[in-house]
């Protein structure tokens, strides 16, 4: 009778470790996994806008900020990965911002409003492609967090 219960709750232990990985498969694939499609096209826009004269203001301001000169920029992260970006030089010695966009976002769509506002005010700006996103190299979505550990691996022989 003992080894029976043992037996049952061997296999549900067995059940409930196979769920949690399935769960954690999907989770993976779902959220943190980047295949590199429609995400990264500017004018698939995630929210739905109230009407077409919205859609096309929003699209002419992704479109102004893609055809405004800018300087590549890229880094190598600590796992060998290319991490790229898009440098708006406007004046020597201005302030710069950086733009960090949202979860599966890129920077043209996230900032088409807020890269023009800094502009005028004579902001530098350094729009990030965030890995696994755009032109960025990568699968997986890390939300910064290995972005953190390169920066302070960098900072930690000094």
């Amino acid at each position: 009778m003992k080894a029976k219960t043992i037996g049952k709750f061997c296999a549900a232990s067995v059940a409930a470790a196979g769920a949690v990985l399935i769960s954690e498969y999907f989770s993976y694939r779902f959220i943190f996994y980047s295949p590199r499609g429609g995400q990264n096209d500017d004018h698939r826009l995630m929210v739905a806008l109230k009407s077409k004269e919205e859609r096309d203001r929003s699209i002419a301001m992704i479109d102004a900020l893609n055809e405004k000169p800018f300087e590549r920029v890229e880094i190598t992260s600590f796992d060998g990965l290319q991490l790229r970006g898009r440098y708006y030089h406007i004046d020597d010695g201005a302030p710069l911002a950086i733009l960090c966009h949202g979860y599966r976002g890129t920077p043209s769509r996230d900032f088409c409003g807020g890269a023009d506002i800094c502009f005028n005010a004579g902001i530098n700006v350094l729009l990030i492609e965030e890995r696994a996103h755009c032109t960025s190299e990568g699968h997986t979505i890390t939300f910064g967090v290995k972005e953190l550990l390169t920066s302070l691996r960098g900072h930690a022989g000094r």
